[in-house]
């Protein structure tokens, strides 16, 4: 019997160092992302015409490998509140550099003061904090607490909501499209109106429904404000009916809207409110569900139970330390009251400007959070207006060297979101910019013919041009 001779062991695998990937070019750091990650984004990112490497950020500007800056509106979807790379920020994490970075058993002091920081601003009575990484992780973190705290398995959002692209976050959301790959999602989940009072309250009479998840502004959604009262009146009714009201402040919150803590204008007072985003400081990812004492409890107040909703990472002394950091520099520094002031003098002009030109539809926002429609019949149809808020964003780029892009829910809809210590003038710059593209570009269909319709129409999303 002959034994076959023995394989030559496989060399091993070369990867690609830190070095190489700082030194790589701009086109070899996009033909890896294609390869490895998301060829569609890739194709997406050069149809409307994808930017150079950005190799520099610091405040509300972003240089590219040919010196070009850009002016961030977009701020990383809301995570960069204090501008990018701020420096005391930065100092905040070279200080705890040789603290262990992830020892739960042992947390220090950093992890607790920010979450006894957070229960000092936050609104109502809450009285427990579960760190975690991100938006999504705190929505779920919120709803295990809601069916583990309340008998009731059901779970009750709000039609054109984002909460995530988690399993449960999901089956909260209200955008069909983002759920129909995943079905079935969680059972008992259902939605009402947004702003609608009356439809919220047939569903909590019902008593059906342990938690009813909102965002104060839906963000995602379009930017879209409720009718004045609105809140208030959904934390009436969830009251009057036992249920927790889950409040979503992942975009809106920490100055975003104009005060530290969007509900905090109608002087809401939630069960569980969700933070994320910005409380990592443009620096690190770090989410933060809190709840009332009573409510986290109920589901985790034993020693059987303590232990029942974990994370490895989340509240690492890294994160937290940002997180603190970021905190202190939001109050010291007013970022809210900058961010209503600067915001309602950028939101006035630029309605001003949808007053005088057809292209936009109408500008929606409050503090630094502005929403510009484009989606009225009258400025064209199909692709062009379904997907104007992206057109927009390109001409933005391309012609004035300002990043941002549409919403996720409404592709119609283009977000103008940046760091709040946006200037005077870069604001004027915002206005400026706008004022020329609705100017010169009378409609979307003529914008889009501008950034190239043939590509738009004709090359394969999913394919990556060379």
């Amino acid at each position: 019997m002959s034994v076959a001779p023995k394989t030559a062991p496989h060399a091993q695998p070369e990867i690609i160092t830190l070095d190489a990937a700082l030194d790589a070019s701009h086109a070899e750091a996009m033909r890896w992302y294609a390869e490895a990650i998301n060829p569609t984004a890739v194709a997406e990112a050069r149809i409307l015409g994808e930017t150079g490497a950005v190799v520099r950020a610091h405040g509300a500007v972003l240089t590219d490998d040919q010196g070009n800056e850009f002016l961030d509106c977009l701020a990383g979807f809301g995570s960069v509140n204090l501008g990018h790379n701020h420096p005391e920020v930065i100092a905040a994490l070279d200080g705890v550099a040789a603290l262990p970075g992830f020892l739960q058993i042992w947390p220090g002091a950093v992890t607790p003061a920010l979450a006894v920081s957070l229960l000092r601003v936050a609104p109502g009575d809450l009285g427990r904090v579960f760190f975690c990484n991100s938006g999504t992780e705190a929505i779920e973190a919120a709803i295990k607490l809601v069916r583990g705290s309340m008998g009731r398995t059901g779970l009750l959002s709000t039609t054109n909501s984002f909460h995530g692209k988690s399993i449960g976050a999901l089956s909260v959301s209200g955008r069909p499209v983002y759920q129909k790959p995943f079905g079935p999602l969680l059972p008992g989940c259902e939605r009402v109106p947004y702003g609608d009072l009356d439809a919220l309250e047939k569903a909590l009479r019902t008593k059906d429904f342990g938690g009813f998840f909102v965002e104060p502004i839906q963000g995602e959604g379009g930017i879209v404000l409720p009718p004045d009262g609105y809140l208030k009146g959904a934390e009436r009714l969830c009251r009057e009916t036992g249920t927790l009201l889950v409040v979503d402040e992942i975009q809106t919150g920490l100055g975003r809207t104009g005060t530290l803590f969007a509900c905090d204008r109608d002087n809401v007072a939630p069960d569980i409110l969700c933070l994320a985003k910005g409380l990592g400081g443009g620096l690190f990812p770090l989410g933060a569900c809190l709840a009332r004492a009573d409510v986290w409890d109920r589901v985790y107040g034993s020693r059987d139970t303590a232990h029942l909703h974990t994370s490895t990472f989340g509240g690492g002394s890294r994160a937290c330390a940002v997180g603190l950091k970021t905190l202190e520099i939001l109050l010291r520094d007013r970022l809210p009251g900058h961010a209503d002031r600067v915001g309602r003098r950028l939101i006035a002009r630029l309605r001003d400007i949808a007053d005088r030109y057809p292209l936009i539809d109408e500008v929606r926002g409050r503090g630094l959070l502005i929403g510009i429609q484009f989606g009225s019949p009258r400025i064209g149809a199909g692709f062009a207006r379904e997907y104007a808020g992206a057109v927009a964003a390109a001409l933005l780029r391309q012609e004035h060297n300002i990043i941002t892009i549409n919403t996720l829910n409404n592709p119609n809809v283009m977000r103008i979101e940046p760091p709040l210590i946006l200037t005077d003038a870069q604001a004027d710059r915002i206005g400026d910019a706008m004022e020329s593209i609705a100017r010169r570009h009378r409609s979307v269909l003529g914008a889009t013919a501008k950034i190239g319709l043939r590509n738009l129409r004709s090359r394969a999303v999913g394919s990556v041009p060379s």
